[in-house]
């Protein structure tokens, strides 16, 4: 049996993906290279849907409070939150030789 805690995880993660408009599932995730969080873009509105959806979900299924919610989905969203992209570039910037981004 799946620990509560680990399917709230993979809930959240899911709703994120679904909310961002990827087909992508955390049981896909895991089968990715590191670093998966940092592959994948949403807007700042989707992000806002995505912690709100959240937070309902943390206060719901783990008894949390507002408070210990919203800390918890701030936590999440600097761990595996996927990058703000207001102008919807979905690829990294290039990084030259010397180490500086590419433009």
């Amino acid at each position: 049996m799946i620990d509560k805690r680990l399917q709230t995880a993979k809930d959240i993660i899911n709703k994120m993906m679904e909310i961002a408009g990827y087909d992508v599932t955390f049981d896909d995730l895991v089968k990715e290279e590191e670093g998966w969080y940092a592959r994948y873009t949403m807007t700042q509105k989707q992000n806002d849907e995505w912690r709100e959806w959240s937070m309902k979900k943390l206060m719901k299924d783990r008894g949390m409070t507002k408070r210990k919610a919203e800390y918890e989905m701030s936590m999440m969203d600097l761990a595996y939150g996927l990058r703000i992209d207001e102008d919807g570039f979905r690829s990294l910037p290039e990084i030259s030789e010397n180490g500086n981004e590419q433009i």
